[in-house]
């Protein structure tokens, strides 16, 4: 009995200590995104966001999801905890006038794109022809892996579409889709150093961090690949690293452009100044704008019979079927996303002997 319950104790020792070794991988895994190589145009002063009728800039989303062929039946990640890692992207965007609206998910079955490479061209010209078959959303693809130690990267600064590694994409990690759609939205890591190392001071003498850094003063200075083990229980850094100035590094471990994902007491989060980069970066990029759902309702009267083709009814606030005879079948894909959806007595959605999808999904990511 008393080997037997030492043999217990050494499994679940191992255990353990292979649980610590896959955390700490996951704390090591890199973003993939490269800095834009001109500087991002400088904020005015006066900025303020163009607003639409709501207050709220509400942006497309298309989630491709790959699946290798050699593993049938297995996607990079489930759908359900696709939604509820957005649902952390919605929290984190919100304060900041940002939402978004899911106009549709699919799998794409692919053993060359399940498996990406950030640094490769090809990778980029695949992906960037897949995102293009839908200019009126942001794509964000969800892999097998990125290679690289990478965990995610966004094709550019700014960028139309995102790669994610699928066994980040879940439930109880909070901060992937949103850094990576930070990049996308034209923000910087906090420890960025492409155009110059940033300064601690904010104010007096040797101040930068409008010209350096991520070139924003809201952002405390930042280090890259500062290990967890040098941040105490409240997320404060431990050490006493200086900048050229002889001031001493106070870190944001919680902000959600920086490397340390680690475990905060304190939700993760961006700054005022990250949320007005983003808007302004919305503003002067037409690609960006195109991706705005603008349109708030959607009534239909006509009768209509679906049989075949795809359709997709995107619209803010509400969509209303309130036809006699409004009927969905065969092989038709309808994909139906808005705050509201309110579908009245005569429709009929069913794919039954048929090979149609209908997707009728009331919009929670902007709330």
């Amino acid at each position: 009995m008393q080997q037997k319950n030492i043999f217990q104790k050494a499994i679940m020792m191992l255990l353990f200590f292979i649980t610590t070794i896959n955390l700490m991988a996951q704390q090591e895994r890199q973003c993939g995104t490269k800095p834009p190589l001109s500087r991002p145009l400088a904020i005015p002063d006066n900025y303020q966001r163009n607003m639409d009728i709501t207050g709220m800039r509400m942006l497309r989303l298309y989630v491709i999801i790959t699946k290798p062929t050699y593993q049938a039946g297995t996607p990079a990640q489930d759908e359900h905890e696709i939604l509820a890692h957005l649902e952390w992207m919605r929290q984190h965007y919100a304060p900041y006038g940002i939402c978004f609206i899911l106009q549709g998910m699919e799998v794409l079955v692919s053993d060359e794109l399940n498996v990406v490479d950030p640094d490769s061209n090809d990778d980029f010209l695949a992906l960037q022809a897949i995102a293009n078959q839908r200019p009126t959303c942001m794509t964000i693809f969800v892999h097998g892996a990125i290679e690289g130690n990478v965990a995610g990267t966004a094709w550019g600064i700014p960028s139309t579409f995102v790669s994610l590694e699928g066994s980040y994409t879940w439930s109880g990690f909070p901060v992937l889709a949103s850094h990576e759609i930070g990049h996308a939205l034209g923000l910087l890591h906090t420890f960025e150093t492409y155009y110059g190392k940033e300064a601690v001071n904010r104010t007096g003498s040797c101040v930068n961090c409008d010209v350096a850094g991520d070139l924003l003063c809201d952002t405390p200075a930042d280090k890259e690949n500062v290990g967890s083990q040098y941040f105490n229980s409240n997320c404060e850094y431990l050490l006493t690293t200086a900048d050229s100035c002889g001031n001493t590094y106070l870190m944001a471990p919680a902000n959600i452009m920086s490397y340390h994902l680690i475990i905060c007491p304190t939700p993760f989060h961006l700054t005022a100044g990250q949320g007005a980069r983003m808007n302004y970066t919305i503003d002067n990029t037409q690609a960006l704008l195109n991706r705005m759902l603008t349109i708030n309702a959607y009534t239909t009267t006509l009768n209509q019979n679906l049989n075949s083709g795809y359709y997709e009814y995107v619209y803010r606030n509400n969509i209303t079927i309130n036809a006699p005879s409004y009927n969905v079948g065969g092989s038709a894909r309808v994909h139906m996303s808005s705050g509201e959806i309110d579908l009245k007595p005569g429709t009929t959605l069913s794919t039954a002997g048929g090979n149609g999808i209908v997707v009728v999904r009331a919009n929670a990511l902007c709330q």
